[in-house]
């Protein structure tokens, strides 16, 4: 029999919640099988319930699928929801949980990441101030934070315009 993790069920339907997944769409990611005990949602019902423990690879999956950095499956309670900054969208319709739950995966994600380099360039001594950084508000307005950050690129409006389509504007930008 395979070794389960001591985990915290809850957390498991809390993660597919906060991914913005159904029962149905999650079982389908995490590749859970029907067989003749149970469906795949049946299964993924029983791991959310406690009725059954993930292996570690399933966890590992778990937490791929929903985004989620391993260890919160064995939290007490879930994290509470962080701080993602002010929110510069704009939507062409109605924006769905689903939508919200991948903004906010990838907000995330970047700023694990900002975090990461951040710490590399410090331990270098490369880290410097930008003093563009946290300087635009929701009130300021998209027009005037699209001319900022052009003047904090060095690029023009009339540059951006030349180009033939987005993807040969962000190659444009990349070199």
């Amino acid at each position: 029999m395979a070794v389960t993790e001591q985990i915290n069920p809850k957390l498991l339907s809390w993660g597919r919640k906060s991914a913005g997944l159904s029962l149905e769409e999650a079982a389908a990611k995490l590749a859970l099988k029907d067989s003749t005990r149970a469906t795949a949602v049946e299964k993924l019902q029983s791991f959310e319930s406690g009725e059954r423990s993930p292996t570690y690879p399933q966890l590992l999956k778990f937490a791929a699928v929903y985004r989620r950095p391993l260890i919160s499956f064995y939290l007490e309670t879930r994290p509470e929801r962080g701080d993602l900054g002010e929110d510069f969208r704009t939507s062409r319709g109605e924006a769905t949980a689903r939508d919200d739950a991948l903004l906010d995966a990838i907000v995330r994600d970047v700023r694990a990441r900002q975090l990461m380099l951040r710490s590399v360039l410090e331990d270098e001594d490369e880290a410097y101030p930008l003093d563009f950084v946290g300087s635009v508000h929701l009130d300021d307005g998209p027009e005037h934070v699209a001319l900022l950050i052009r003047n904090a690129m060095g690029v023009t409006a009339e540059d951006q315009k030349r180009a033939k389509n987005p993807a040969a504007w962000f190659t444009s930008l990349r070199n």
